[in-house]
């Protein structure tokens, strides 16, 4: 069931993500390819949505700038790190360090990173939103609600 909602989501997002790219784009598909068979593949799922969702941004034009690391923000608009506070949405503590450390991490390795649900739904929200800020026609997915449900049960 979780898996099955995963993909709902994903496939939102990627759908998304697609039809801004105005030319096709193989290492896009090969980086969804692999991802989605990762996920086939194995039972774990921990971070995988957040991971990939943040990955995916390499291949599309908006990946973070988390350097200089030690700045007290990160500004979801500019996609940078800033020691000042910005005026839109940004992330700060917990968060942030929970942000560059998703970013930092191998995708395929188990990772050290622990988060509980709530933890979990934040950073979902503050990665959509990233993504909202970032793509002309974003719309945040119908499916977040469910994905949200499925893991607060599990």
């Amino acid at each position: 069931m979780t898996k099955k909602a995963l993909i709902f989501f994903l496939a939102e997002i990627i759908h998304q993500v697609v039809k801004e790219e105005p030319d096709s784009n193989e290492q896009l598909y090969s980086f969804l390819f692999q991802r989605m068979i990762w996920l086939d593949q194995n039972d774990e799922i921990g971070l995988f949505h957040i991971k990939t969702m943040l990955d995916l941004t390499r291949y599309i034009g908006f990946y973070p700038n988390v350097y200089p690391s030690e700045d007290a923000y990160f500004d979801l608009e500019s996609g940078c790190m800033t020691p000042f506070k910005p005026k839109g949405l940004f992330l700060e503590g917990k968060e942030k360090i929970h942000w560059i450390e998703i970013l930092g991490m191998k995708f395929d390795t188990k990772t050290h990173i622990r988060l509980n649900k709530k933890e979990k739904k934040t950073l979902l929200d503050y990665v959509v939103s990233y993504f909202g800020l970032h793509l002309q026609q974003f719309k945040s997915p119908k499916s977040t609600e469910i994905l949200n449900e499925i893991f607060n049960s599990t």
